[in-house]
């Protein structure tokens, strides 16, 4: 693939860096809000495809039990100033040390990012698009209870997807987890987003490491395999976050298309598209199929892309400007072109299904395959491409986390419970204690050796001193 990147899309494009400040302000918004991490209280095949791959959830298929296997919680937590975060799951350092030691370089040492810089990316290293004519549609921060919608959305289509979930979503509700589970038994790709939807580059490496081995444990609890493939959040990534996702063996997604769809106002209803499907007809020429080595359109008979057409914030449009103009037209054309997309949509509101019921069917009458990232990255769509196989490093250490997992025990504290078993039909087995909460993990408080005793010295001397 050819290399152009010809300096900052934020530093050509003044505009565009404003507008792309507010885009990102909404969405990192809703990354601390309710929508995208939250609880509910409760009492493979290429496309196209046929009927016979789309089905619900397996009949026999039980919603593991994630507070018994010790997974933290999926809550959020709504703090004293009004706003919400989702605690980031526990720091287990023998995870940590397990992971560094399966790099295959070592990782370099870059300082964290105080704010999130957006799309640092190297097409030489990172997936961002697919073959001339092939769409990879993918939705992220799922499982929601809207997967099922998707899903019957695809099946209509006869379409296939990847779907880029989180593991405080994948234990957060037992419907949320047969959704999961139903999107892997229509044949759809399962693909690993993090524990807790954090800047990956502001994250320290033991973070960014047991974000992804929650994530992985959760999802695999629900599909009974490892995803091979990762999307970090808000495709936040430089060479350090790169090293570690190396260590782990996964392979990194990004993508060419934002559908801006996290830019449709909450409660909005159906009515933000009432013309739209007569307003996005197909023009006579397309770019699609022409490009030269740096990425720049060659075909002389299209028209001229649209002035500043990411300013449109209309998902469908969008869309539809990338199917008449190519990749000019979606403000990522320092990433090489080659006349097929891989489409950022999320699953997290009845107006992203909206725009997803739009965007699909323009896609698919346009004359575009639709096709899993794997098939996409690697021109092939086997299990084993997907997914891990048995014997990569990666899986072998998740063999050895003992279910329930015992997180204090982990952490070097004592624990307070008795032994029990494993549930039957857990991915791993063995015998250990407790869990720990949602808030406990997230603040990962840890008095260390001697810390019981120092705590009682002070609440003696607290005492004596009330005494007088």
């Amino acid at each position: 693939m050819g290399l152009h990147v010809g300096g900052s899309l934020r530093a050509r494009n003044p505009l565009f860096h404003r507008r792309l400040a507010s885009v990102s302000a909404f969405v990192i918004a809703c990354a601390a809000s309710t929508t995208i991490c939250s609880t509910i209280s409760v009492s493979a095949a290429p496309s196209p495809m046929d009927d016979s791959q789309f089905g619900s959830a397996a009949a026999d298929f039980t919603v593991p039990d994630f507070k018994t296997l010790g997974f933290p919680s999926g809550a959020s937590v709504t703090l004293s100033d009004g706003t919400s975060t989702v605690y980031e799951p526990p720091i287990i350092p023998s995870w940590s040390s397990a992971i560094k030691a399966l790099a295959p370089s070592p990782i370099p040492d870059i300082p964290l990012a105080k704010d999130y810089t957006p799309w640092k990316w190297n097409p030489n290293t990172d997936i961002t698009n697919c073959p001339s004519k092939t769409w990879a549609v993918t939705y992220d921060d799922g499982p929601k209870g809207l997967t099922q919608e998707f899903l019957d959305l695809l099946k209509s289509n006869k379409s296939i997807a990847t779907f880029f979930v989180l593991g405080c979503n994948t234990v957060a509700n037992p419907d949320w987890a047969k959704g999961l589970r139903a999107a892997y038994d229509a044949g759809h790709q399962i693909a690993l987003h993090t524990w807790s939807h954090k800047h990956m580059t502001t994250q320290s490496t033991d973070q960014i490491i047991n974000e992804f081995i929650w994530n992985a444990l959760a999802v695999r609890q629900v599909i009974g395999k490892v995803p091979r493939y990762i999307r970090p959040p808000y495709g936040d990534v430089d060479d350090r976050v790169r090293a570690i996702l190396a260590a782990f063996g996964f392979k990194l997604v990004i993508w060419n298309v934002v559908t801006q769809d996290t830019s449709i106002p909450v409660g909005s209803g159906d009515i933000i598209f009432p013309t739209t499907m007569s307003i996005l007809q197909p023009t006579p020429t397309s770019t699609d199929s022409a490009s030269s080595t740096d990425g720049t359109a060659t075909s002389s008979s299209s028209p001229a892309p649209p002035p500043k057409p990411w300013l449109v914030y209309n998902s469908t449009q969008v869309i539809n400007n990338t199917l008449n103009y190519g990749q000019s037209a979606t403000g990522l054309d320092f990433l090489p072109n080659t006349g097929g997309y891989i489409s950022l949509e999320h699953e997290l509101t009845q107006e992203m299904f909206y725009a997803a019921r739009i965007i699909l069917p323009l896609i698919v009458s346009r004359g575009y395959t639709t096709a899993s990232v794997a098939q996409c990255a690697a021109g092939t769509d086997t299990d084993d491409e997907r997914y891990m196989k048995a014997d990569e490093p990666f899986v072998k250490f998740l063999d050895t986390v003992k279910f329930p997992i015992d997180v204090k025990a982990l952490q070097g504290q004592v624990s307070s419970t008795t032994s029990t078993p494993a549930p039957t039909g857990s991915k791993s087995s063995g015998n250990v204690t407790s869990t720990t909460s949602g808030a406990a993990a997230g603040l990962r408080l840890s008095w260390g050796p001697g810390g019981s005793a120092l705590v009682a010295v002070v609440a003696m001397l607290f005492g004596l001193l009330l005494m007088e």
